[in-house]
C-alpha cells in the first residue's frame, strides 16, 4: 500500500505539493487554535486527578445507563476540544491506571468528536456560512456519540480503582504542555500527507470518497450541495485521517481500534438521522437547542428500552 502512495507522489509531485500546501494551512489557521488549548488544558485535568472528581459526580447517571464514569470526563472534554482530545484523554487515563484496557477502548469509541468551536467556526460559519447549521452539525453528532456509548460501552463499572498519584498544578500542565504540542505536530503532519496524497490521487472528483479520506473536505462537499445532514455525517465520522491520529495515539499504549471503527460508523449513521429529522421540521433555525436538548433528554428516559435491545 504504502509502495503504490509513494509512486503517487513521485508520479505527481505538484498536486502533492499543492495538496500538502492546503493542509499545512488547515491544520495551523484553524484546527490548531481550536484544539491545542483544550489538548492542553484537558491533559492536566487528567493528571490533577480531575477524573476521579467528575466520575464521582457522573456516577449516578452513568452507572445507570452502564457507562464507565470516568467516560463523562473524555466524553465532555472530547466534544469542547475536538479530534482527538476524547482518544488522547482516554489513553491518558489508561496510562495513568484509571481505567483498564478493555474500559479504555470502549470509552474511546464514542468520545473521540469534533469540537463545539471547529463546529460552530469552521462548519458553520466558514463552510456553511450559517451558525445555525454549525449548531445542528455539533448537537446531531453530541447526541450520535451519546447514543453510539450505550450501545458500544455497556458494562458493569466501578470508579474505585487504584490511581496514579496526583502531580502539583505546574508539574500537570508542564507534563500536558509536551503531550499536547506531540498531538498537535501529529495532526499537521497527518492533514499535510493526506491533503498531499488526496490531491495526487485527484480525489476532488469523487468529493465522498474525498470525504471519507478527509473529514474537512467532505464538510466542505456537504456545504456545497446544501446538505446540512451530510455535513454532520463527515463531522461525526471523522474521516482517515483522524483514524490515523487516533491510531498514532493508541500505538504508544498497545490500544486495538476494532471498537473506535465500529462506533464512529454507527455514530454518522445516528448523526446524519437527526440532522436530517431537524432539517426537516419547521422551526429548523429557531429552536435547534432546544429540539437537541429534547432529543439528549428522550435519549436518557428511553434507556431501559435500548437496555433490552442491547441484552
Amino acid at each position: 500500500m504504502f509502495v503504490a502512495v509513494l509512486f503517487i507522489l513521485i508520479l505527481f509531485p505538484y498536486e502533492a505539493q499543492q495538496g500538502a500546501m492546503e493542509g499545512l494551512k488547515v491544520a495551523f489557521e484553524t484546527v490548531t487554535v481550536a484544539i491545542l488549548p483544550f489538548a492542553v488544558v484537558s491533559g492536566a485535568l487528567v493528571y490533577t486527578g480531575f477524573p476521579k472528581v467528575l466520575g464521582n459526580l457522573c456516577a449516578p447517571l452513568f452507572n445507570r445507563l452502564h457507562l464507565h464514569p470516568y467516560g463523562a470526563t473524555a466524553f465532555i472534554m472530547g466534544l469542547l476540544g475536538g479530534y482527538p482530545t476524547g482518544c488522547k484523554l482516554g489513553c491518558e487515563m489508561y496510562g495513568e491506571g484509571l481505567i483498564n484496557k478493555e474500559e479504555c477502548e470502549k470509552i474511546i469509541a464514542y468520545t473521540n468528536n469534533g469540537g463545539l468551536v471547529f463546529a460552530l467556526n469552521v462548519c458553520g460559519g466558514a463552510m456553511f456560512e450559517s451558525k445555525e447549521a454549525g449548531v445542528v452539525i455539533f448537537a446531531s453528532a453530541a447526541v450520535g456519540a451519546f447514543i453510539t456509548g450505550l450501545f458500544m460501552s455497556r458494562g458493569n463499572y466501578s470508579i474505585n480503582v487504584a490511581e496514579s498519584k496526583k502531580l502539583p498544578t505546574f508539574t500537570a500542565l508542564g507534563k500536558s504542555l509536551g503531550a499536547g504540542g506531540s498531538i498537535i505536530l501529529n495532526i499537521a503532519a497527518s492533514f499535510i500527507v493526506f491533503y498531499a496524497v488526496a490531491n495526487a490521487l485527484g480525489l476532488h472528483r469523487v468529493p465522498f470518497i474525498e470525504g471519507i479520506f478527509e473529514m474537512t473536505k467532505g464538510v466542505a462537499y456537504a456545504a456545497k450541495i446544501k446538505s446540512v445532514p451530510m455535513g454532520a455525517f463527515f463531522f461525526s465520522l471523522g474521516g482517515a485521517g483522524v483514524f490515523a491520529q487516533c491510531a498514532a495515539i493508541c500505538s504508544e499504549y498497545s490500544l486495538s481500534l476494532k471498537k473506535y471503527v465500529a462506533g464512529k460508523l454507527l455514530q454518522a449513521v445516528i448523526a446524519f438521522a437527526l440532522a436530517y429529522l431537524i432539517c426537516n421540521r419547521p422551526y429548523f433555525g429557531k429552536d435547534i437547542l432546544l429540539f437537541s436538548l429534547f432529543a439528549l433528554l428522550a435519549v436518557v428516559f428511553s434507556t431501559k428500552a435500548i437496555k433490552k435491545l442491547c441484552t
